[in-house]
């Protein structure tokens, strides 16, 4: 509706034409046109209050609220003192307009949003709880090894340049790492780029892959400080066995354990074993757990023999599949069917004819028929070999619950396609084994970490890349843990398939790029391994995880643009890179804002895919799709779309509309799976939503979160942070069955709405379908008042808690009245999984002694 007139004030003809013009503008949401109407008018007749009353209202729709609050009182003094009833109207609109303009404008100090920053990354978690204990343990990538640095990437935009910054989330075995070192030293010393600093911040979520990268980083630094060829061998063959093979040589595993010796010692004091690469305090006692299991007990886990059998068990699987590819040519056909056949792979020649001539003569005489002799090297391999241990992260491999879940089924031959040498100019020459092709790799890595010196910096971190990317973008690492010089944005940002595992780009549009440079130069890519078959374009992958369907609003709500889109000579086109960037420098004008409308849709399709996926199929491994984020990801998604322009009232509307269970909306929870641009697009009939069943854990988490916001929420479901406790409640009824990450929820059921104070089996057993507030739309026969009565009085659902599976206790953030009610009033508590939406532990009641506890209180 348009500003309204008066018709007691009399204005000059030009300014009320001026005004008429400006109100058919607001009326058709050409607001930023409107408001120079309005200022326009104000300029015709200073004394006339009707222009300032309606720019104000006009500033209040831009979210320009401090200009609306001026622009409004400015049309109050004009009003004068002995007001006509219109008048008085007026007057308490515009006072009404100034009180929420106010409350929009709400904004903490620094340091109490840094305090509460911290808070929530140490107490409040940002995924559901996974049924494992510990994080997946992946040892061997399967990218195609490709540097993040072009020589002529500053070129045309900001050839002054001096420091470059690269963050690589889930580096995994870091070879884009090693490749991009390579590349820079190559772009230097041969093509004449100048000569730059370089950081690199390297991050993975399991303590053993970095600990992994920092022995194989010290052999190679070794490899710089070595004059004899001879030695320089024994340490290439040595990363090599490391790097790609299950098992090693004795005098490989003799080296390893040096130098997982060196990093114990050297760890132990507190310093870093290699000057150019900088450890983070708090992660160091966990990167010396995983190196003294190396050394100690993982040793003896498996045999040598046990090794051989797991190997050719799993490649005759593969091969019987037809998953085992021709890589490579003749050379390597021997070596492959033997690795198949016993788990070898062959040292350089020069080794075997300093430390095994035995072994070297076995291969020149019994390789040529891999097949036939297989038990020859079997036998040798089972006595002289050793299990390679740094394959081993012990927390991961007491989840898998027995040998026979250890997988050691990568192919190593793989690296032929992987490693092409497309990027350098050192290339192997005529390798004859699977080491030769390598060598090249490794050695100029090597050269390269000498020739860079003192201008290379390599920072590790350890944990969640979300929350690293946190703590840098805010500035939550302290100064004395993370020097003051080391960037806060980067130019290139590379993600391997972590968003795979992080709700696909919801986190990296949220997180990642908001550490990416904004510039020409910068980029982030990212690609899709979990589930690459889902989909098969950008939007498609877009469209289900962030319910993006198109470019135009991924650009809207995201500020990205595509740089280079899937790949279509690929059999599944997401498995390549994409490259993202930012569109714009600032943010959007008002005009490039979505329209309101199809926001609030977007909003409350994101909210129904976070609180209700669809069920999935986990027995089909590459369809799984994860959807790990709780609803605390909503919060954190408010803050940065007020930084890209949009009114902080559109944001708090959407949040209380699903707290106050007030949703009108032509959205719905998913119906697909995976969703598709089309069914991101379709609008249902419009109707109300009920979204009672999530309100409580949203209402707790609006108030934890309301010094971050850019606006103040009030409402009766949102308590104040002091009422707000930690509950632990003990599920001993939990199953742990073919665990998955990241898909539990905490449910409360109110058992007195059912007959004999007892929920049914056809409740429990359909849980989202009572859930879904349109599911009588799919399904008829679920509906009714009995339904309607349940999600709006008898289902609460938290998904943002922690679990300990082993000692069967949820710990989760609530207020007291909420804990009281439900402990109270008959209510059971009981545990699902949000993948098969199955109960992991049936629901009990709250009130029973032990069963919930009181802890601390969130404001202490």
């Amino acid at each position: 509706m348009a500003p309204s007139e008066s018709k007691d004030v009399q204005a000059p003809s030009t300014s009320s034409t001026l005004r008429e013009e400006g109100n058919a503008l607001y009326r058709a949401g050409k607001i930023p046109l409107a408001c120079k109407k309005y200022m326009e008018a104000i300029k015709a007749d200073p004394a006339d209050p009707i222009p300032p009353r309606n720019l104000s209202a006009c500033y209040y729709e831009l979210g320009v609220y401090t200009k609306c609050i001026t622009t409004a009182n400015d049309a109050i003094s004009l009003l004068g003192v002995d007001l006509s009833p219109a008048d008085q109207a007026h007057f308490e609109k515009l006072q009404a307009r100034i009180s929420k303009a106010e409350i929009h404008l709400f904004k903490s100090g620094a340091a109490e949003k840094k305090e509460v920053r911290k808070r929530i990354l140490e107490k409040l978690p940002r995924y559901k709880p996974s049924m494992f204990t510990s994080t997946e343990y992946f040892t061997v990538g399967h990218d195609d090894v490709a540097t993040i640095f072009e020589p002529d990437m500053f070129k045309a935009f900001a050839p002054e340049t001096k420091e470059v910054s690269f963050f690589l989330g889930g580096v995994g075995d870091a070879r884009a790492v090693l490749q991009t070192f390579a590349v820079i030293s190559e772009s230097e010393r041969l093509k004449g780029s100048p000569e730059r600093k370089y950081h690199f911040t390297i991050n993975d979520i399991s303590k053993s892959a970095l600990a992994r990268n920092m022995v194989v980083w010290m052999l190679l630094n070794k490899l710089t400080e070595l004059d004899e060829e001879d030695e320089k061998e024994m340490v290439l063959n040595t990363v090599f066995f490391i790097y790609l093979s299950t098992l090693m040589p004795r005098y490989a595993f003799e080296m390893l354990g040096e130098t997982i010796s060196n990093a114990i010692d050297t760890l132990e004091k507190g310093n870093s074993p290699l000057k150019w690469l900088f450890l983070h305090e708090k992660d160091i006692p966990s990167y010396l757990a995983a190196l003294r299991h190396w050394l100690g007990e993982g040793k003896q886990i498996f045999t040598s023999n046990e090794i051989v059998g797991k190997v050719a068990l799993k490649m005759s699987i593969s091969e019987a599949a037809g998953h085992m590819r021709n890589e490579g040519n003749a050379f390597y056909k021997n070596e492959k069917r033997l690795y198949i056949e016993s788990a070898v792979l062959f040292p350089s020649n020069r080794v075997l004819q300093l430390h095994d001539p035995g072994f070297l003569e076995m291969i020149q005489k019994y390789s040529t028929s891999p097949r036939k002799n297989s038990k020859i090297f079997k036998k040798y391999l089972g006595e002289n070999w050793h299990f390679n241990t740094t394959l081993m992260d012990k927390d991961w491999y007491a989840d898998l619950q027995g040998k026979h879940m250890f997988d050691l089924g990568f192919n190593p031959f793989e690296a032929i396609d992987h490693f092409a040498y497309l990027e350098v100019q050192t290339k192997p020459n005529k390798p004859d084994r699977l080491f030769e092709h390598m060598k090249p790799f490794f050695l100029e890595a090597a050269k390269a970490i000498e020739y860079l010196g003192e201008r290379l910096k390599v920072e590790a971190i350890l944990g969640d890349y979300v929350d690293a990317a946190e703590n840098i973008q805010f500035g939550l690492y302290e100064t004395v843990t993370r020097p003051k010089e080391f960037p806060i944005l980067y130019d290139r940002i590379h993600l391997s398939n972590v968003p795979d595992y992080t709700h696909g780009h919801v986190t990296t549009f949220v997180h990642a790029m908001s550490i990416l440079r904004r510039g020409p130069a910068s980029n982030l890519r990212a690609t899709c391994l979990r589930n690459s078959d889902s989909w098969r374009t950008v939007e498609d992958y877009l469209a289900d995880y962030n319910q993006i369907p198109n470019t135009d609003t991924l650009e809207a709500l995201a500020q990205v643009k595509i740089v280079i889109r899937e790949n279509n000579a690929l059999p599944y086109p997401m498995a390549d890179y994409t490259f993202y960037t930012w569109s714009k420098p600032g943010p959007h004008s008002f005009s490039a804002l979505l329209p309101r409308k199809q926001f609030m849709k977007w909003f409350c399709s994101l909210f129904f895919r976070l609180a209700l996926p669809m069920r999935i199929d986990i027995t089909l491994n590459s369809k799984i799709i994860f959807s790990p984020l709780n609803l605390c990801i909503l919060f954190r998604l408010i803050a940065q779309l007020r930084g890209f322009g949009y009114p902080s009232h559109w944001l708090s509307e959407a949040l209380l509309n699903i707290i106050n269970n007030t949703v009108i909306t032509t959205a719905r929870p998913p119906r697909a799976k995976p969703m598709k641009p089309a069914d991101v697009k379709r609008n249902y009939p419009e109707r109300k939503l009920c979204t009672t069943p999530f309100s409580h854990e949203l209402g707790t988490l609006a108030s934890l979160f309301q010094p971050l916001l850019p606006f103040k929420l009030t409402s009766p479901l949102i308590s104040e942070s002091d009422e707000i406790y930690k509950y632990t409640f003990k599920l001993e009824g939990y199953m742990n069955y073919i665990a998955q990450p990241s898909c539990l929820i905490l449910v409360f059921i109110k058992e007195s709405l059912f007959p004999d104070n007892n929920a049914p089996e056809s409740v429990l057993s359909h849980l989202r379908l009572f859930l879904d507030p349109s599911t009588d739309e799919v399904e008829p026969q679920v509906s009714g008042k009995p339904i309607e009565q349940l999600r709006e009085e008898g289902a609460r659902v938290w998904s943002s808690f922690s679990w300990d599976g082993k000692g069967k206790v949820a710990s989760a953030w609530m207020s007291e009245g909420f804990v009281k009610e439900i402990a109270e009033n008959k209510w059971s508590v009981g545990l699902w999984r949000t993948d098969i939406w199955e109960a992991v532990c049936m629901p009990q009641l709250v009130g029973v002694e032990d069963v919930v506890m009181k802890e601390e209180r969130w404001v202490v």
